[in-house]
């Protein structure tokens, strides 16, 4: 079950260091912003502030990952591999909800 969860970490690990390049290498954040402007007259708040963090998304994944080689090699610390797991999980999960609003897509039948 650890390597799972290792697995797991690592792969959403990777995904979120890909997004935070992304945002951070290129002009994404921008195209982003200028497209909730003319959709909905505004940035939302959420997208706004995760957007705000900029190149700080690195530490995330970093984080992640030596928490769960951390765990992984301290037998005794199971959770901590599930907690970065956790952690790794939501955190792309709530990258990619900055990206797509879905409360104010599907409100506004923009999809």
């Amino acid at each position: 079950m650890r390597i799972f969860l290792l697995v797991l970490t690592i792969a959403f690990s990777l995904l979120m260091f890909a997004v935070c390049y992304i945002w951070a290498e290129t002009n994404t954040i921008s195209q982003f912003t200028d497209i909730f402007k003319s959709f909905y007259g505004g940035v939302p708040v959420l997208s706004s502030t995760i957007f705000s963090i900029g190149k700080l998304w690195y530490i995330a994944p970093a984080l992640c990952l030596i928490m769960a080689v951390a765990g992984f090699i301290k037998k005794k610390f199971n959770s901590l591999v599930l907690l970065s797991t956790l952690f790794s999980i939501s955190g792309f999960l709530i990258m990619l909800y900055a990206m797509y609003p879905l409360h104010l897509m599907l409100s506004n039948s923009v999809i």
